[in-house]
């Protein structure tokens, strides 16, 4: 849902610009016919999928059962996207709201109106899937000496939450992002008078994301229903893992989700806006050893500067986008002389450009990086004395030969991979006992949600490859040692991108800038 309200988003800021062409069907009436339609017809489809799905898993396995049941909810969130796509660039809708009289005054609202039939598609396949997921969901016990099944919510209930805690925190920050651009587009024409700056909207826009992503964790933790981890062993327990490991945020959260999700989640990227979120279906279904394993994972994204580094990814995608389109721009305009009709084109192919960096590329990167918290995670509940350590290990067994083998400073030869406040550190290699524990922990959660062991997913893999990459690096600390030695080649990739791709577009841009600086100088 995230990702399909993204590029819904992107969509219709480029539409809404420059449209390459002119819709096939335009004027009030032929657009809203159309739209409705074919809304109507989606919600039509959504509705008969669900039904056929709620025939189909009635006798099925659970784990069949819930991967058809994600399956179909990908599927239509995906065939909302493509049916809101045709809409968009085959209609009049998006300049049927940025020409309404009264909507184009309000920055953000002709956006807003715009993407509405997305939102209702993807909102309308909530409700489809609705029994479906609530009758697989009811047979799930959080505590099993209770034997008590998840609680249950109404139909209503069930969108509202999805609709707040999954559509609300995209849409809200893009929300604001796209009024301080409509806010800041009438000013394009004097800013380039004066200045001579012709992108001063985009810069705008850049502007507004950067700081919706540094303040986005005071609002989500508002938009989902969290309250502070009560005082109590398990507080206690995760405050000392972060002063073990040096993890410093402003909270430790849970998120109220009626037991329905089993997962958690760090966000922020310095500590006074960071915090570190545990749902309260975690809580209720893990002991505590696997609670701070799970903690520790999203204690590794932080520890292992993971967000910077996604942050470094989205700079290089804008500067080979940038790059490519430039590129592109020079190439095409000496052989056409439709300059706008060009521009719009070229847009739109750095549109797909940037998405295929993102489906691509992001989803390797964090792919990789899920493995390396889970390796922290692993670490954080790792015993520090033989004895503690029942299993073949070894870390425990016997010294290692050399302690070399260990490529990483914080692989495990610090603080960060052992328990205890008075504990030393491992030696290299990964502990086959804290391995099992966490392995255990990512199981539990993915049988908790409903997720089959062979679930692919785009940002994190299948638990079945997690759980074999732990068992095969617990067992060879050369396999760590490539594993760690991969990582830091990524990572010193995008600096390089990064730096090399600034550094040029410094260069490139250089007289524009020149230029700019002596014209107001002059003024």
């Amino acid at each position: 849902m995230h990702l399909q309200l993204l590029i819904g988003f992107g969509a219709v800021i480029w539409w809404s610009r420059d449209p390459p062409w002119e819709p096939f069907w335009s004027g009030f009436q032929p657009t809203i016919v159309v739209v409705a339609a074919t809304t109507l017809a989606m919600l039509v489809a959504a509705s008969g999928s669900a039904r056929r799905l709620n025939r189909t898993v009635q006798n099925a396995p659970p784990s069949l059962a819930w991967r058809r049941l994600h399956r179909s909810h990908q599927t239509l969130n995906w065939s909302c996207l493509a049916l809101f796509l045709i809409q968009l660039t085959l209609t009049g809708w998006a300049p049927l709201w940025r020409e309404a009289p009264i909507v184009s005054r309000i920055p953000g609202a002709p956006s807003l109106l715009t993407i509405c039939p997305l939102i209702l598609g993807l909102i309308t396949v909530l409700w489809a899937l609705f029994p479906t997921d609530s009758a697989l969901r009811h047979g799930i016990t959080h505590n099993p000496a209770d034997h008590e099944p998840t609680t249950t919510w109404s139909r209503g209930g069930y969108i509202l939450f999805h609709v707040r805690n999954q559509m609300l925190m995209i849409l809200l920050p893009l929300l604001v992002i796209i009024t301080a651009y409509d806010a800041s587009e009438p000013f394009d024409d004097l800013v380039r008078e004066k200045l001579g700056l012709p992108w001063f909207s985009d810069l705008m826009l850049c502007l507004s994301a950067a700081c919706m992503f540094l303040l986005a964790p005071l609002l989500l933790r508002h938009v989902w229903t969290t309250q502070a981890l009560p005082a109590g062993r398990l507080r206690n327990d995760l405050q000392t893992v972060c002063r073990r490991i040096g993890l410093a945020c402003r909270e430790i959260l849970v998120w109220k989700s009626n037991l329905t999700v089993v997962n958690a989640a760090v966000m922020g990227l310095f500590a006074p806006l960071r915090y570190v979120v545990l749902s309260d279906g975690l809580l209720a279904s893990l002991d505590h050893p696997k609670v701070e394993a799970v903690f520790g994972h999203e204690a590794g994204h932080v520890k292992h500067h993971h967000i910077p580094f996604f942050l470094l990814f989205a700079l290089a995608t804008m500067l080979v986008t940038s790059g490519a389109m430039e590129l592109l721009f020079r190439l095409w305009q000496p052989v056409l002389n439709t300059d706008a009709t060009n521009e719009s084109i070229i847009q739109g192919v750095g549109l797909v450009v940037m998405a295929a960096c993102w489906v691509f590329g992001f989803g390797f990167l964090s792919r990789r990086f899920e493995k390396q918290a889970d390796l922290f995670g692993a670490r954080c509940i790792s015993p520090t004395r033989n004895q503690d350590c029942p299993l073949p290990c070894i870390c425990h067994d016997a010294p290692p030969a050399n302690a070399a083998t260990n490529t990483e400073p914080n692989a495990g030869t610090t603080a960060e991979a052992t328990t205890g406040t008075n504990a030393e550190p491992n030696p290299p290699g990964l502990c086959a006992t804290g391995a099992r524990i966490f392995i255990d922990a990512l199981e539990d959660v993915a049988s908790m949600n409903g997720v089959s062991r062979d679930e692919f997913s785009w940002r994190h893999g299948s638990i079945a490859e997690r759980v074999a990459f732990l068992t095969r690096i617990s067992a060879d600390p050369l396999a760590l040692a490539r594993f760690e030695r991969s990582i830091r080649r990524i990572k010193t990739g995008l600096l390089l991108v990064c730096l090399g791709g600034t550094t040029f577009s410094i260069w490139y841009l250089w007289p524009l800038m020149t230029s700019i600086l002596n014209k107001t100088g002059q003024e």
